[in-house]
C-alpha cells in the first residue's frame, strides 16, 4: 500500500521513471493571453503528438533524447515552429500564437483589456472554460467569488438579484462593461443582473481590474472594473445544444449556431436561451428568455464591421425582505447567543421563507407593460415581482488607416422596458407569515369601502408597479497611433445620453374598483379615482447628457512599461415632473449646469526577467455626483452647489512565474481614499414607512493586501488559490436629508455618527482554494472552497443618530462554502457530434451561513436582519457540439 501511494503521488507531481524526455507547455493567443484549446502539437517526423487541454496545456512523455522540430497549428492562427532539444530533464515551453483572422480581437482593444506582465494594474482574467465549467447557470457575478477583493451574493435568491462588491465598494462604484460599453445605470450607477440573464452562456471572458483600473473611459471604477467580452462570430462553423436541469424544477435549454467564416468575409453567430424554474427560496420563480447575435464582415484589409445584439426578456419572483435570524432557524439563533425568550417568541418560518407571496382563492387581473394579465400562478399572488427587457445593440467599425494608425468606433443603443411590483397599504398576514390575500380582498370590498360618488369599492391596499424605462444612445471612438515600436498613443471621445421615465401604476386592485389618490396637482376630482393600470404617486423623466474625452500614452522599452491617462467629462442633468402644477402648457423642470469631472492616472511595470516583474500605479478621480445628489426627484429640489466626489488610489504589486510555467503568483497592496462620497438609499422602518435618504460628504479609507496564484505540477493536477485582507473604515460623521415616501416634501435632517466604523456589507477577509483533477482524457473534477470573514452588517442610517453610540456594526459569523464541479467530454463521436456531461453542486455540505446582513439598533445578532446563504443546490446537463 505504501508503494502504491508513493507511486500515485509521484505521478500526480509529474515525475517520470523512464530515462527519456518530457515536453510540456502552454499555448496562448499572443494578443489576449487566452489559452488555445485543442491546438495540435506535433514532433515532426516521429508520429508523436497531442492536443492542448482546456487550459491550453499539453504534455508529451517518453520522448527519446535528441533534436526535433516542434509544430503547433490552430485554426485562424499562423503555424508555430520551433527547434527543440530533448534531454532527460523536462522541457517547458510558453508558446504564443499570432492570429491571422481577427474575429473578435478588436473588442479586446475597445474594452481596454489589461495584459499580463505589462499593464501595471491588479487584475484577474476568468476564461471561457472556467465560466463553462464552474458557473452552472448562476448569475454571472457569482463566479467571481474566487477573485481577490471580490464578494458576490445571491441576496434573496431570486434569479438575477445578485450583487457584487469589490474592495468594499458596491456595484454603483464598480464599472461594469460589456464589449467595452458601460452598462451601469446613468442615474444611480446600479447594475441589474436580471437584465443580463443568459449572458454567461455567450461570455468569452471576464476581466476584473481592481482599483481605478487602466480603463480610459470616465466610468465609476472606484472599486474596480468588470469587463465582460461576449463570444465573437466564430471562425469555424458549428452548433452547440445544451440542456440542463437543477434544484426546484430548474430547466434550461441553450442553442448556439455559427456559420464560420464564409469566403474570408462574413461570419454570423447566434444563441437562444430558455430558462424556467420554481426557485429554491419560496416562489422565487423564473420565466426567462435570452438571445444573442454576433456578426462580422471583413470588407477589406482596412475596414471591418461588427454587429452585436443581446437581450433577456424575463420575469421572476423576488425575496425582497431581510428577516430576524430567529425567524429562519431557532437553533442557529440560539447558537449566536440570542436570548431564548426572544427566540421562542419569534415564529420559526424556515430557511426558505419568503414573505412576499400568499395563496388566494379569488381570481384577479394584473397590469404590467401596458396590458392586463392573469397572475403568474392561479391560486397565488406575489407582492414582489421583477419584469424587464433591456436589449443592447452595438455597431462597431474598425478602420485600419495605415500600419501604425487605426480608428475603433462603436455606436450603441439600449431601450429598457419594465419595472418591479411592490405592496402599498396595510397588508394582512397569515400565522405562517405569508400574505393573506383573501382577507385583504375582503377588506377592500367591505361595505365601508363603497364610494357612492364613484359607484364602486375603494382599495385600502393594492399591488403597485414601480416602472423604470429608458432610451440610451452612445458612441465611443478611439484613435490609436503608434509613432514607434516603443510608443503607443490613444485619444478618444465618449458620448452618452439617456432619458429615463419613472412612474408608479396600479398593478392589482385586490378586488376593489379604484384607488383614491391626490398625488398629481393637475388632476380633477374625478381623475383622483385611479383604476387598474393608472399612474399614481409620481411620474417624471430624468435626462442625463454625458460627453467625455480622454488621451492615453504607453511606452515600452525592454524591461520597462509605463502608461498615463487623462480624461475629462461633462455631465448635465434634467428633471421634468408631470405631477407638479403645469405652467401654461409646460411641466415644471429642474436642470443643472454642466458638471465637470476628470481623471488622471498612470503607472509603470518593470520586468526583472522572464519570471519576475513589479508594478505600481497612482490615480486621482474627480467624480461627478450621481443624479440624486444633484436633483432630488422626490422633493423637486436641486442642490445648487453639488460637490464632486474625490478618489485617490494607489497600487503596487509583483508577479512571479517559474521557468517551466507550473507556478504563477501575483501579489499586491492597495490604498484608496474616498472623499465627499454621496449616498442615496431607501429604508423601510419597522412601522412600514418608507424613507428616502440622501447622504453627502462621506469620507472613507480602503486599503488591503491581495494574493492569487495557480500551480500546475502535472497534466493531472491544477491548483488555484487566492487571499484577500482588507481594512476599510468610515472617517467622519455626516448630515443626512430624508423624507417619507408618501410625503416627499416633508424633508428632515439628521446627523449620522459613523466615524471610525468599519465599512460594511462585504467581508474584509476572504480566502479561496480550488484544486482540479484531470484523472483521464476529457474529465475534470474541481472542488472550490471559499472562506469569508470580518463581514460587518450594513449600517442603517436611522440607527446611527446617537452621538454616544459608537459601537461597531454586528459582525456576521465567518463561514466556508464548498462547491463541486464535474465535466466530462465523452470519448465518443457520433457522426461529428461530441457529448459533454456536466454536474455542479453548490454549497456541497449544506452549510448554514448568513450572506447579507443589515445592522440593528443594538448592533448585535438579536436585532440584525439577514438573508441566509442558499442551501445545497445542484445543476447538471448535457452539451452536444456539432
Amino acid at each position: 500500500m505504501k508503494y502504491f501511494t508513493t507511486v500515485l503521488l509521484l505521478l500526480l507531481l509529474g515525475v517520470s521513471f523512464a530515462f527519456s524526455g518530457t515536453i510540456k507547455g502552454i499555448v496562448k493567443d499572443k494578443d489576449t493571453g487566452d489559452p488555445l484549446i485543442g491546438a495540435n502539437v506535433v514532433l515532426e517526423g516521429t508520429g508523436m503528438g497531442t492536443t492542448t487541454d482546456l487550459d491550453g496545456f499539453f504534455i508529451l512523455t517518453d520522448v527519446p533524447p535528441g533534436t526535433y522540430k516542434l509544430t503547433v497549428n490552430y485554426v485562424g492562427y499562423d503555424d508555430f515552429t520551433q527547434e527543440i532539444t530533448v534531454t532527460d530533464q523536462p522541457l517547458s515551453l510558453q508558446i504564443s500564437m499570432k492570429a491571422t483572422v481577427y474575429l473578435g480581437k478588436e473588442i479586446v482593444v475597445l474594452a481596454d483589456r489589461a495584459k499580463p506582465r505589462e499593464t501595471p494594474v491588479a487584475f484577474t482574467d476568468v476564461k471561457k472554460i472556467e465560466i463553462v465549467s464552474r458557473l452552472g447557470s448562476q448569475d454571472i457575478p457569482l463566479i467571481l467569488n474566487t477573485t481577490p477583493g471580490v464578494y458576490a451574493s445571491a441576496q434573496g435568491g431570486g434569479s438575477g438579484d445578485s450583487r457584487i462588491n469589490i474592495r468594499g465598494f458596491n456595484q454603483r462604484n464598480v464599472a461594469v462593461m460589456i464589449n467595452g460599453v458601460p452598462v451601469n445605470d446613468m442615474e444611480n450607477g446600479w447594475v441589474y443582473w436580471s437584465n443580463w440573464d443568459g449572458l454567461g452562456d455567450v461570455t468569452s471572458s471576464i476581466q476584473v481590474q481592481r482599483g481605478l483600473s487602466a480603463v480610459n473611459l470616465a466610468v465609476p471604477s472606484v472599486g474596480g472594473t468588470m469587463n465582460i467580452i461576449t463570444d465573437p462570430a466564430a471562425i469555424k462553423p458549428g452548433v452547440i445544444f445544451k440542456t440542463e436541469a437543477g434544484t426546484a424544477n430548474f430547466a434550461k435549454r441553450t442553442l448556439v449556431a455559427n456559420t464560420g467564416l464564409i469566403n474570408n468575409k462574413f461570419a454570423f453567430s447566434t444563441a437562444v436561451v430558455r430558462k424556467i424554474g420554481d426557485g429554491l427560496i419560496e416562489n422565487t420563480w423564473t420565466d426567462a428568455w435570452a438571445y444573442y447575435i454576433g456578426m462580422s464582415y471583413i470588407a477589406n484589409k482596412h475596414h471591418k464591421f461588427d454587429f452585436y445584439a443581446i437581450g433577456a426578456p424575463q420575469r421572476h419572483g423576488n425575496n425582497f425582505y431581510k428577516r430576524p435570524i430567529a425567524s429562519y432557524d431557532h437553533q442557529y439563533a440560539l447558537d449566536l447567543g440570542i436570548p431564548k425568550p426572544q427566540v421562542d417568541a419569534t415564529p420559526e418560518l424556515g430557511r426558505l421563507y419568503n414573505a412576499t407571496w400568499g395563496y388566494v382563492s379569488r381570481g384577479t387581473r394584473e397590469y404590467w407593460n401596458g396590458e392586463t394579465h392573469d397572475p403568474h400562478d392561479q391560486g397565488k399572488l406575489y407582492a414582489r415581482e421583477n419584469y424587464y427587457h433591456k436589449p443592447q445593440i452595438n455597431f462597431n467599425w474598425y478602420w485600419n488607416i495605415k500600419d501604425n494608425m487605426d480608428l475603433t468606433t462603436v455606436l450603441y443603443y439600449s431601450r429598457g422596458k419594465g419595472g418591479g411590483s411592490g405592496p402599498k397599504g396595510s397588508y394582512i398576514y397569515t400565522n405562517d407569515g405569508h400574505i393573506n390575500w383573501d382577507a385583504m380582498i375582503a377588506a377592500n370590498t367591505s361595505p365601508e369601502q363603497y364610494d357612492s360618488t364613484f359607484g364602486g369599492y375603494g382599495a385600502k391596499a393594492i399591488i403597485r408597479n414601480s416602472v423604470n424605462q429608458h432610451k440610451w444612445y452612445g458612441l465611443i471612438s478611439k484613435l490609436n497611433y503608434r509613432p514607434s515600436e516603443k510608443l503607443k498613443t490613444m485619444i478618444g471621445i465618449d458620448w452618452r445620453t439617456v432619458t429615463g421615465e419613472h412612474f408608479r401604476e396600479v398593478r392589482n386592485l385586490l378586488g376593489a374598483d379604484f384607488f383614491y389618490r391626490t398625488d398629481n396637482e393637475n388632476w380633477s376630482e374625478s381623475e383622483r379615482y385611479r383604476k387598474l393600470g393608472d399612474i399614481w404617486n409620481y411620474h417624471f423623466d430624468n435626462k442625463v447628457n454625458w460627453l467625455g474625452a480622454f488621451a492615453q500614452a504607453e511606452y515600452t522599452s525592454g524591461k520597462y512599461t509605463a502608461y498615463g491617462t487623462v480624461g475629462v467629462s461633462g455631465v448635465k442633468y434634467k428633471h421634468i415632473n408631470y405631477f407638479k402644477k403645469k405652467v401654461g402648457d409646460n411641466y415644471p423642470t429642474l436642470e443643472s449646469d454642466n458638471i465637470y469631472g476628470f481623471t488622471v492616472k498612470g503607472g509603470a511595470s518593470y520586468r526583472f526577467n522572464q519570471q519576475t516583474s513589479v508594478f505600481a500605479n497612482l490615480g486621482y478621480l474627480s467624480k461627478v455626483p450621481i443624479f440624486d445628489n444633484v436633483i432630488d426627484d422626490r422633493t423637486f429640489t436641486m442642490n445648487q452647489n453639488p460637490k464632486n466626489e474625490k478618489i485617490i488610489g494607489f497600487e503596487a504589486g509583483t508577479d512571479y512565474r517559474t521557468k517551466d510555467g507550473t507556478l504563477a503568483l501575483n501579489a499586491n497592496v492597495y490604498y484608496t481614499m474616498w472623499m465627499d462620497r454621496g449616498w442615496s438609499l431607501t429604508y423601510t422602518s419597522e412601522n412600514n414607512i418608507t424613507y428616502f435618504y440622501n447622504i453627502t460628504g462621506i469620507d472613507a479609507r480602503h486599503m488591503g493586501f491581495e494574493l492569487d496564484g495557480t500551480w500546475r505540477p502535472s497534466k493531472l493536477l491544477k491548483v488555484k488559490g487566492m487571499a484577500s485582507i482588507g481594512y476599510w473604515k468610515w472617517l467622519n460623521d455626516v448630515t443626512s436629508r430624508f423624507s417619507p415616501e408618501d410625503n416627499p416634501t416633508e424633508v428632515q435632517e439628521s446627523t449620522i455618527y459613523i466615524k471610525d466604523l468599519y465599512v460594511s456589507d462585504a467581508p474584509q477577509t476572504s480566502f479561496a482554494l480550488e484544486p482540479t483533477l484531470y484523472p483521464f482524457e476529457g474529465f475534470s473534477f474541481t472542488l472550490t472552497m471559499k472562506y469569508f470573514a470580518r463581514y460587518y452588517a450594513d449600517f442603517d442610517p436611522t440607527r446611527r443618530t446617537d452621538p454616544n453610540d459608537r459601537a461597531q456594526p454586528w459582525q456576521v459569523p465567518s463561514w466556508a462554502v464548498f462547491d463541486l464541479h464535474i465535466n466530462y467530454l465523452l470519448p465518443v463521436n457520433l457522426q461529428g457530434v461530441d457529448f459533454t456531461l456536466f454536474a455542479h453542486v453548490f454549497n456541497l455540505f449544506d452549510t448554514k451561513y448568513i450572506s447579507d446582513a443589515s445592522d440593528g439598533y443594538n448592533h448585535d445578532a438579536a436585532t440584525a436582519r439577514v438573508f441566509f446563504g442558499l442551501p445545497r443546490t445542484w445543476n447538471a446537463g448535457l452539451t452536444l457540439s456539432f
